[in-house]
This record gives structure tokens, sequence and C-alpha cells, in this order.
């Protein structure tokens, strides 16, 4: 079985002359960022295998909280049941580089970003990744799945076969583009729709559980043109 951390507060915090990698680990119950990387962190942080769940607070990142000038990967990693309460990203809250690659994210909550907050400095790139039942709660309910503050040096890049079913909120089943001086251009990058009860059926459970092993392994190669019709 994996190795556990519960209870609150932070659960591990990468200082600014460290590079962690963290492999196979749960993380449950932490009332503050389950892992906190600090600013301008050297190296990359690797985050591979791993559970977030039920981790709930008030601050960005309640899962992992990546700040500014920091770059991480997270690797078939399990997210479901973080809740940010007052803030952005209750599963991953990014705002330096960041690669998420075959990762599900199961009823997380925040004010925006539900799962996955990219700030406007961020460089954030997604492939190979489930997003269900997330959900965003301020206003508009802006980006329940992902949320990119698309403006200043923030770029986004799809890394494909990328699925999204069920989040609630503004009607965006991918990610959010807000572009805050023009708001009529704000977009949605429409992830592939999946058939809700088979992706659920296909979500390990919350805790007692290994990540998962049946999505895809590889990087993803091409990029979703639009939305399934049938």
């Amino acid at each position: 079985g994996m190795c556990r951390i519960s209870g609150g507060d932070e659960h591990l915090k990468v200082k600014k002359e460290g590079e962690a990698t963290i492999i196979g680990m749960t993380f449950e119950g932490s009332d503050d960022s389950a892992i906190s990387i600090a600013k301008n962190t050297d190296g990359r942080q690797k985050i591979c295998g791993c559970s977030f769940s039920n981790n709930a607070g008030i601050g960005k990142g309640i899962g992992i909280m990546a700040d500014d000038m920091t770059s991480i990967f997270v690797g078939g990693s399990f997210f479901s049941d973080n809740v940010s309460t007052n803030a952005q990203g209750a599963a991953v809250y990014a705002d330096g580089k960041a690669t998420i690659l075959d990762s599900r994210f199961f009823r997380n909550v925040a004010q925006m970003g539900g799962a996955v907050f990219a700030g406007e400095d961020a460089e954030l790139q997604i492939g190979g990744s489930a997003f269900v039942s997330n959900k965003a709660t301020r206003g508009k309910q802006k980006g329940p799945a992902v949320y990119v503050e698309a403006f200043g040096g923030n770029e986004y890049e799809d890394g494909g076969n990328n699925f999204a079913a069920g989040n609630i909120g503004r009607a965006c089943e991918g990610v959010h583009m807000e572009y805050l001086e023009k708001k009529d251009e704000n977009i949605c990058i429409v992830f592939q729709e999946a058939d809700l009860e088979n992706i659920v059926e296909g979500i390990p459970g919350q805790v007692d559980t290994d990540p998962p092993t049946s999505g895809p392994t590889s990087r993803p190669t091409s990029r979703p043109t639009s939305r399934p019709t049938s």
C-alpha cells in the first residue's frame, strides 16, 4: 500500500533550495495545502502516482500549491473531494510551469478553477486527464474544471486525450481562458465529452485505492479539435 499522511496543516513544504520527487503517497485531511512549493524554488518538483483526498481549507491550492517561478510535473495522480472555500484551484494552483498528465480530478470545489487554476504567470500543459463533477462557486462560476488567467505571460498547451463530464459552473467542460482586459474574447477549450456514468465507474475509490492505472500511459500527441457529436 501507499504511504499516507493524514491530519491538519501542510503535509509537505518544498523550500527554495529544494528539489523533490514524491511517489505513491496519499495526502488526506489537511486544512492547508497538502504540498506547498515555495516561490523561486530550484529544479522541477515531480509528483507521481499520488492521491489527494478530503483536504479542505480557505486558501488556494489545497492539494498542491505551486507559487511564482516554480516548475512541477504531476503524473498518474488522483484528486478527489478537495475544497478551497475562499480561493482558487482546490486540487492544483500553479503560478509557474506546470505539466499535468494522466491524472483524474473528481468532485473538487473552489471559487474558480474547481480542480486546477493557473495564475497569470503560469505555463500550463494538461494531457490524458479526466475532470468529473468539479465545481466553481464564485459569481459566474467560471472554470469548474480548469481556469487559466490568459493574459500577461500565461500560456496553455493542450496535450490531447482530455475528458470532462458533469462539472458544475459556467458551461465550460474543459479549460476556461479568462482574458481580463478583453472579456468578450474569453474562450473555452473543450475537452472530449465522455459518458459520465462510465467515467465515474473508472475512477478509483476516494481514499483506499491506488492511483489510476487504466488511463493513458504515454504523452498524447494529438490535440482534440472539437466536441464529439455522437
